[in-house]
């Protein structure tokens, strides 16, 4: 029998491995060309926000913003990105499987 230690060592290692393949996966997805928003999908993102958070994006500037997830993704909306055909078509079938039960959560 194996330590209970090593099998965990192992599953640890497992899925490590799997969150930094998603990871990858996502980073790309965002940091695509697709991802150009403009002033007006800045404008419309901040008016959605709490008047706080507006004011403190608002100060930050869009192009700090863009590294926002809530606004990245606001911004991917209208124009049909959609996150979930990204990780399909990228990862494997376990990996993209293992992606949609976390999402679900």
């Amino acid at each position: 029998m194996f330590p209970v230690g090593t099998i965990l060592d192992k599953l640890l290692s497992m899925v490590t491995d799997v969150l930094l393949r998603i990871g990858k996966v996502a980073l790309a997805h965002y940091e695509s060309d697709a991802f150009n928003p403009r002033e007006v999908q800045f404008n419309l993102w901040l008016a959605s926000l709490s008047p706080a958070a507006r004011k403190e994006m608002s100060e930050q500037g869009m192009e700090w913003c863009k590294r926002v997830l809530s606004f990245q993704r606001f911004s991917f909306k209208p124009f049909d990105h959609s996150m979930d055909e990204c990780m399909k078509t990228n990862l494997s079938q376990e990996d993209y499987d293992f992606w949609r039960q976390m999402a679900a959560q």
